[in-house]
């Protein structure tokens, strides 16, 4: 299994990512951050999408290749969201402490979330 324009990483035999050239399919988000909770401790991202996510500072010791269930914490107006999710983990960067990982299908309504959270940021942003 390929994607046109990219070469898949593997690590014994599966495929744990795709380089892409520089594309994505989901917009990155820097504001607002939301929170994930990986393995009982929750990170503020440094950006994320529908598709997945950036954190730091990061020292647990998860690899590339693993698939956690996550919880996505969502604020809108004064309103909290948890959602659950499993997510591939992309790249761990140790120097920098960051992890990036994928979101594995997200059910309709976390999508929902995600995209008022995104929409709220943007009417904000018009506002001004």
């Amino acid at each position: 299994m390929t994607r046109e324009g990219s070469r898949a990483r593997m690590k014994q035999g599966k495929i744990i990512g795709y380089e892409l050239e520089n594309r994505r399919e989901h917009r990155r988000v820097m504001m607002p951050p939301i929170q994930i909770e990986i393995e009982g401790v929750e990170y503020t991202t440094v950006d994320w999408s529908l598709g997945g996510f950036m954190l730091t500072p990061y020292s647990g010791k998860l690899i590339a290749g693993a698939s956690v269930p996550v919880t996505i914490i969502a604020t809108t107006g004064d309103d909290m969201h948890r959602h659950f999710a499993i997510a591939e983990i992309v790249r761990v960067e140790q120097r920098d402490k960051r992890l990036a990982g994928h979101f594995d299908r997200l059910d309709p309504r976390t999508v929902d979330s995600l995209e008022r959270v995104i929409l709220e940021r943007l009417h904000r942003l018009k506002q001004r």
